[in-house]
Formats: structure tokens, C-alpha cells, sequence
């Protein structure tokens, strides 16, 4: 989605057919997955369908939003596929045509792995099966004789008759929009041939390029690790088409998941310059994965299954960026005596979470200044954090003056006691 202004023009262009139920699958199937504000904008998108430009100003003013809250809601109906964003830039302003797809039916929806799969992530099994169970169709009767009438009965076509030799005229039908989903399939066959040159282009099936990208984007693997992924689980000796075990390779995507953590959150850099223990512990928050940070804390050692199973948690399920993940867990085990409870891990997550916390950095702001009032910058609430842009003024972190005039002795120290003889034993 390019930026617009709301001096901007647009039109939109349905691409499909759109039936009354359309509303039922975009409130069932979509909302949980991209929020209300995107599907309500995408009616009303829909309710401008006329052949002139529309004003960006006077629509953002008849729906009652702002700029960058129609922009927010573009991005989430491009991504599923609902919206096709397409631009031309002017000299006094610019053009946008907003071509419009109609929602998958549900069929449609649960065959796409990447669809149903981040389904998942917000709604549990039962509330997936009753939504199946509410559109799920009676298939007709095995134990009854079909006697319906004939087309060839009813109508008796002549086909030799001109009516039936000239062109159909070309009109609309039922379009979905494809999701942009990045996968590189050159890059994927080159890391293939890498373990079997035998494998060539023509060796896949459209679908499954489809499903391997899907495969992608869903659990977040690049096209490198999606080859190792298939390579196991692909036979020479069945027709093209169904030559990839699809169960196999979801099996070992979802296996690895505990050591490749998906960062649904932007990670961003704390921009801490300063070369204070406390201000490499920032950095190494900020380059190292939360297993490798963890496993930093202890020395070296591999976590427990119970910790990677709260990093997992964490990250995946509720979002943290990985800068986030291993300042929370540096707070946590500095503060529970090495241990890393997980309830308590996952209170403080979430709380990070709604106030918006952002980098390793603003996290141990947060930390220092205490949960409750600790505010952003600019937000006018509590404590307000001192900017890392100031490094020469603010050497380590923008903690309290005595913190930031921790000596390396010091941290080293506390480093130390972390999981000393001592508090192992309590």
C-alpha cells in the first residue's frame, strides 16, 4: 500500500460477483483474522461502486476515519486477498483504483492451509468446527433414485442450431484475489538441486508451489529452510503433482518452530551506542534469539523443554518481537531468583503488549520506572524515560543515574548471582 493523502483520488472496481451470504463469511471467517474496522471499510469500499474518482477527504469524512487508520485497514485486506491496491502518481495528486475480490466460501477458506492455519491462532478447535458444522451442506440421498428431469429432455437442443454456434459474451463470475505471500520460487528449486540436481521446475505442480508458499508465510521459513523441509519428503517415483508429502512437511514446520521463533512484531533497534555492561546486554538482546539469550543467561546451557515451551508461548502466540522476548525474560529471572515462572512471564507480555513497548531498550524503561507509571514519550503518563538518542549524556540506558553507573565488576556480579549455588538450592 502506497501513502496516500487525502487530497488523493480513487475508484473502485469490483472483480467479482458478490452474493448475500458474502457478509455472513467476512464476519465468520474474516473479522477474526484482520478486525472489524478493515472489513466495515471494506463495505463501504464496496458501496462506492460507480465509474467516476472518488475524494479520499470527503470519504474518510462520510465513514468517520482518519488517514492512517484507512491505510492500517488497505494493508489487512490486501494481505487476505479482498483488496488490490493500484496506484498512478500525479502532478497535483495522486490516483488509486481499489479493485475489489470476494470473500473465499467456506470450502474455499479451510482448504487454504495458510488461511485456516492463522485462524487457529485466534479462535480455539470448537469454535472452528462449529463454524465448519454451520456452513457444512447435507449431501443427497445414497438411498434414493435420483429421477429429476433431463436439460436433454426438457429443452431438446438442436446444437446444429446457429443460436448454439455463436460466442458467448464475456461477464463476471465468482473471483477470489490471490494473497502475496513472497515466496521465491527460484530460490526454493535452487536450494533443492543443491541436495538432488535431478530436481527440475517442471518436477512441481502449480498447486504445490501454492501450497509451499502458504507453507511459507504461515509458520514464516524462508525458501532454504522450506527445501529441507521437502527434501525428506518428496518421491521421484509418484506422479507429478503428488510427488510432496504435505502431512510430512507441515509435521516438520511445526517441530521446528520451537528453535525458529516467528516475529510477529517488528523487532526494532534500541540504538544504544554506549559500551557499558548494561548497554551490551541491550545490544545482545537485540541480535541474539530468544533461545540463544536465554541460553546466555545460563552459561551456555540448553534451556529446559518448560522454558522453550514459554519462549514459544511468548513470541509466537502472543507476539513479542524477539528484542521484547529477551528483555522480559532478563527482568523475570533477575527478579525470581533465576527461576522463570510462567504465568508471571506471561502477565508482563501482555502488559508490554497494550502499552505499546516497542524495543529491548523502552522495556527495561518500563521495568525501571515501574509497570504502572511508566509511560511513553509524548503520551503525558508517569515516568518518562530519557531518550537513547542522547547517548553521551545517557552513557548505558535511560535508567536512573545509579543504574547507569553500573561498572562491568558490577553486572559481571549480578550476572553471577543469578544462578548461584545458593539460589539454586532455595
Amino acid at each position: 500500500m502506497k501513502e496516500l493523502s487525502p487530497s488523493d483520488l480513487f475508484e473502485t472496481r469490483p472483480e467479482s460477483l458478490f452474493s448475500s451470504q458474502d457478509r455472513d463469511y467476512l464476519l465468520d471467517f474474516y473479522t477474526p483474522l484482520i478486525g472489524i474496522k478493515a472489513v466495515a471499510l471494506f463495505e463501504a469500499l464496496l458501496s462506492e461502486n460507480s465509474p467516476e474518482s472518488h475524494s479520499h477527504k470527503t470519504f474518510l469524512a462520510k465513514i468517520q476515519i482518519s488517514v492512517g487508520e484507512m491505510v492500517a485497514s488497505l494493508n489487512a485486506l490486501e494481505a487476505v486477498g479482498l483488496v488490490v491496491t493500484y496506484f498512478q502518481k500525479g502532478e497535483k495528486f495522486n490516483n488509486f483504483v481499489y479493485c475489489l475480490y470476494a470473500p473465499k466460501t467456506p470450502k474455499d477458506f479451510f482448504d487454504n492451509v495458510l488461511f485456516v492455519g492463522t485462524l487457529r491462532k485466534y479462535l480455539d478447535n470448537d469454535k472452528i468446527n462449529a463454524l465448519a458444522k454451520k456452513y457444512a451442506l447435507v449431501p443427497p440421498p445414497s438411498d434414493f433414485e435420483n429421477v429429476s428431469e433431463s436439460f436433454r429432455d426438457y429443452f431438446a437442443p438442436d446444437l446444429d442450431d446457429p443460436a448454439f454456434q455463436e460466442q458467448a459474451p464475456m461477464t463476471g463470475g465468482r473471483k477470489t484475489g490471490a494473497i502475496q505471500t513472497g515466496f521465491d520460487k527460484n530460490a526454493f528449486l535452487k536450494a533443492l538441486l543443491s541436495k538432488d540436481p535431478r530436481i527440475k521446475d517442471v518436477t512441481f505442480s502449480a498447486e504445490e508451489y501454492v501450497k509451499l508458499a502458504r507453507l511459507s508465510a504461515l509458520y514464516s521459513y524462508g525458501e532454504e529452510a522450506m527445501a529441507d523441509f521437502v527434501y525428506p519428503h518428496f518421491s521421484f517415483g509418484k506422479e507429478a503433482g503428488s510427488r510432496i508429502d504435505f502431512y510430512g512437511v507441515e509435521k516438520d514446520a511445526k517441530e521446528s518452530l520451537r528453535f525458529h521463533y516467528l516475529r510477529q512484531a517488528p523487532a526494532k533497534s534500541s540504538e544504544v551506542h554506549d559500551d557499558g555492561a548494561l548497554a551490551r546486554t541491550i545490544r545482545a538482546m537485540d541480535s541474539l534469539t530468544p533461545v540463544e539469550f536465554l541460553s546466555k543467561l545460563q552459561k551456555g546451557n540448553k534451556p529446559a523443554p518448560s522454558d522453550l515451551a514459554l519462549l514459544e508461548e511468548l513470541t509466537v502466540e502472543m507476539g513479542l518481537s524477539a528484542p521484547l522476548c529477551n528483555a522480559l525474560v532478563f527482568y523475570v529471572i533477575t527478579t525470581k531468583d533465576g527461576q522463570l515462572p510462567g504465568k508471571y512471564a506471561e502477565k508482563i507480555a501482555a502488559s508490554l503488549m497494550r502499552k505499546g513497548i516497542e524495543t529491548s531498550l523502552d522495556a527495561m524503561n518500563y521495568f525501571s520506572a515501574g509497570r504502572k507509571s511508566y509511560g511513553k514519550p509524548g503520551d503525558g503518563e508517569g515516568a518518562k524515560p530519557v531518550s537513547s538518542a542522547t547517548p553521551k549524556t545517557n552513557p548505558s540506558l535511560a535508567l536512573t543515574d545509579k543504574e547507569c553507573s553500573m561498572s562491568d565488576a558490577e553486572f559481571d556480579q549480578l550476572m553471577s548471582e543469578i544462578y548461584s549455588p545458593k539460589k539454586a538450592g532455595k
